[in-house]
């Protein structure tokens, strides 16, 4: 079988998405195929698979490149939206608020032209000061939980020679992405640069992918509360990552105690379109 796959960039963030509707496939087969969509002839950091639903407008099923999944995707979830306005899921584009399930929660989006605001709820859980204490690493981090895992960590406080943009993020992360003791179900790995423009840079190793990617929603989206639980920057507060497409994160309620929303919002559109031949018969 052929199956269409439309790239697509949330912000520099790469993802393969398919219209479910057309080839109605189950989970496990969206995991095997993950590998194989994702190292298409784009390389990708997810695959998106969008279902109709009888209760949101649309459901979205992620998927890592290693077939994980179970986790939100920022990114991922914005490109859903423009996909889904784009292929007919959604009734009315001029609703206030698309809604749809991603990770066993409904989420809210905003779509105007190619730039999505996601409405996410309150984090799970904010964790300050979390202390490291490894061969590889001694120090602090804060763990965000936004219904995907992270942790964050301030350059200026690695003691690092080279500069931010050059230093190897992958060997920094990969150690704690993997420390169970402390995240067991592994965590993503955020450091943020505050450049003397007051710029934040932000640099993300994603667990499930295992490496850096261009951008990561829920990656700035945790950085963003972390730099306002510690008083460095107060919300709306823009975060340009790897990709330099720029992310702005705001928060809806009284920060940190009564937060009603955390709000998403950048850039999501469609880079190009392939098929990919399957082999069922191999997945088995």
């Amino acid at each position: 079988m052929d199956i269409k796959i439309t790239y697509m960039s949330g912000a520099g963030n790469l993802f393969s998405v398919i219209d479910n509707r057309n080839y109605n496939l189950s989970k496990y087969l969206l995991q095997k195929l993950a590998p194989k969509f994702c190292s298409a002839r784009i390389p990708t950091e997810g695959l998106l698979a969008i279902n109709k639903s009888d209760s949101v407008d649309f459901d979205a099923d992620f998927y890592n490149p290693d077939g994980s999944s179970g986790v939100m995707c920022g990114n991922g979830g914005r490109c859903s939206v423009v996909f889904a306005g784009k292929y007919n899921f959604i009734d009315n584009l001029n609703k206030n608020f698309i809604e749809f399930s991603m990770a066993g929660e409904i989420y809210k989006a905003k779509l105007e032209n190619d730039v999505v605001s996601l409405y996410m709820p309150p984090p799970i859980e904010i964790s300050q000061n979390i202390k490291i204490d490894e061969d590889f690493f001694s120090g602090f981090t804060d763990y965000i939980n936004v219904n995907s895992d992270h942790i964050v960590f301030n350059y200026a406080n690695l003691n690092k020679t080279e500069s931010f943009f050059d230093f190897d993020l992958v060997e920094f992360a990969k150690p704690l992405r993997n420390l169970e003791k402390l995240f067991p179900r592994g965590v993503n790995v955020n450091v943020y640069h505050i450049d003397n423009q007051n710029k934040i840079h932000l640099r993300t190793f994603e667990r499930g992918v295992e490496a850096e990617t261009g951008a990561c929603g829920t990656g700035a989206t945790s950085t963003a509360i972390s730099l306002a639980i510690t008083g460095i920057k107060e919300f709306p507060i823009e975060i340009i990552p790897k990709s330099k497409k720029n992310l702005i994160i705001d928060c809806v309620g009284l920060f940190p105690s009564k937060i009603e929303n955390m709000i998403l919002q950048g850039t999501a559109e469609i880079i190009g379109i392939d098929f990919l031949s399957v082999n069922f018969e191999e997945l088995n």
